[in-house]
């Protein structure tokens, strides 16, 4: 006599991975980028940060409580944390470049 087939354990991601699964059919388009080799992701006709040529991954460190309250701010704007950075660096040089004229 074969044995009964236990149940799928479910998990309470299923929802999440189900959601997933259905917004796979609008997930960015990948092309390839023949300079590197590597796949690029576009969306909207525009290459994701991490795949564009003009972009350049920066590390730094800064304290965890700044970071949580920064996430956070940018979060509710709907802002990206790599677009603010960029915001703030560039009116920091054209004051550095303001003062040494």
């Amino acid at each position: 006599m074969a044995k009964p087939r236990p149940k799928p354990v479910s998990s309470p991601f299923d929802a999440l991975i189900q959601a997933r699964q259905k917004s796979a059919d609008h997930s960015p388009v990948q092309t390839s980028n023949p300079s590197d080799g590597r796949a690029s992701r576009q969306l909207d006709g525009k290459l994701a940060k991490s795949t564009d040529p003009a972009y350049l991954k920066f590390t730094t460190y800064i304290r965890k409580q700044t970071h949580r309250s920064v996430k956070l701010a940018v979060l509710q704007q709907e802002r990206e944390m790599s677009d603010l950075v960029e915001e703030l660096l560039s009116e920091w040089l054209q004051t550095q470049q303001q003062s040494n004229n």
